[in-house]
C-alpha cells in the first residue's frame, strides 16, 4: 500500500509531532502565534531573543496564508517585536572638510594625501587645495628639472594640455577601441601645447601629420609653401618619417614631434623628451578615492 499524498508542510508538521512524542526534551516550539511548530533545529532571533522555526526565522513578515487579511498579518508582525529599524536617525553622514562648504555625503570620500573627507565637488586635489599633494607636485617639478638638464629645460616647461587617460582627437575623427594614444609635440615657435592624441594604427604618416596638426590647432600649409617650410613628422630620436610610410607605433610610449624643415634640431635630446612625457604623466594623476 502506498501512503496518501500530502503537502510538504503537512508532512513536516506530522513528522514534527511524531518526533516530539519520541523526544519530548529535544528542540523547542516556534514562538510565532499561529505556528507553535515543535522544531528540532530552531532559530533564535538576535533582536527579540525568541525561538522560531524555519518558516518564521526571518525579520520580514511571513507570506499570507490563504484567505488571511493583510491587516492581521501586519499586526502579527508588529506584535513579534523584531521588525528592523527603518529610521534614518541613526545613519551617519560625512561633512565636507573644505572651507566654507556645508555639504554632507552618506559615503566617505577620503583624500589619500591629506586623509580628510570631502564632498563630490571638492574631492579633487586642486578643489580643496590639498597641501601634501601641492608639496609633492613641487618636488616632482624640481626633480624633473634636474633630470632633464639644461637642454631639456625648454621642453620640460611645456605643460601638456591633457593627460594620457584623456587623449584628444582631430575634428571629425571617431576613435574606437583599436586606436592608440601617442604624445605629439608642436613645431618650435608655435603657441600650441603638446598633447596626447588618439591615433589610428592604419594611418599613414601623411594622414597622421594632418590629423595631429588639426588636433593641436597648428596651421598646415604644406601644399602652399616650399620644402624648407613644410611641416614634417619626426620620431623621438630625431629620425624623419616619410609621408607614404605607415605610422610607426612599435615603440611605447609613441612620441612624435612636428617640425618645419628637413632636420629636427631643437636643442633637446630624446632622453629629455622621454623624461618630460613621464613627468607629465605622473604630475596629472589623482589620488582621491571613494571608500
Amino acid at each position: 500500500l502506498t501512503p496518501p499524498r500530502c503537502s510538504a508542510a503537512y508532512a513536516r508538521e506530522l513528522t514534527s509531532r511524531i518526533m516530539a512524542l519520541a523526544f519530548p526534551n529535544l528542540g523547542a516550539h516556534c514562538a510565532f502565534p499561529s505556528c507553535q511548530l515543535h522544531d528540532f533545529l530552531p532559530f533564535t532571533c538576535d533582536r527579540c531573543g525568541k525561538v522560531y522555526c524555519l518558516d518564521h526565522r526571518k525579520y520580514e513578515p511571513v507570506p499570507l496564508r490563504p484567505r488571511q487579511d493583510p491587516n492581521d498579518a501586519i499586526w502579527v508582525h508588529i506584535e513579534r517585536g523584531c521588525a528592523p529599524q527603518t529610521s534614518n536617525a541613526s545613519r551617519s553622514y560625512f561633512a565636507c572638510s573644505a572651507q566654507g562648504c556645508s555639504q554632507k555625503t552618506a559615503t566617505a570620500i577620503v583624500c589619500r594625501s591629506c586623509g580628510r573627507c570631502f564632498c563630490v565637488q571638492h574631492r579633487g586635489h586642486a578643489e580643496h587645495a590639498c597641501a601634501p599633494w601641492m608639496r609633492h607636485q613641487e618636488k616632482l617639478k624640481k626633480k624633473a628639472a634636474r633630470a632633464v638638464g639644461t637642454k631639456g629645460k625648454k621642453l620640460a616647461s611645456l605643460a601638456f594640455r591633457n593627460t594620457a587617460a584623456r587623449p584628444i582627437h582631430a575634428p571629425g575623427d571617431r576613435p574606437s577601441d583599436s586606436w592608440v594614444t601617442v604624445a605629439v609635440y608642436p613645431p618650435s615657435g608655435s603657441v600650441a601645447k603638446p598633447a596626447y592624441i588618439h591615433a589610428n594604427p592604419q594611418w599613414s604618416v601623411g594622414k597622421a601629420l594632418d590629423r595631429f596638426c588639426a588636433a593641436l590647432g597648428v596651421v598646415n600649409q604644406n601644399n602652399q609653401v616650399d620644402a624648407a617650410q613644410q611641416i614634417r613628422l619626426f620620431r623621438n630620436d630625431g629620425s624623419q618619417l616619410q609621408n607614404a610610410d605607415p605610422l610607426p607605433l612599435d615603440q611605447q610610449p609613441a612620441i612624435f614631434v612636428l617640425e618645419r624643415g628637413m632636420n629636427l634640431d631643437r636643442g633637446e635630446s630624446p632622453k629629455a623628451r622621454r623624461k618630460a612625457v613621464k613627468y607629465s604623466q605622473n604630475s596629472t594623476g589623482s589620488d582621491c578615492t571613494i571608500s
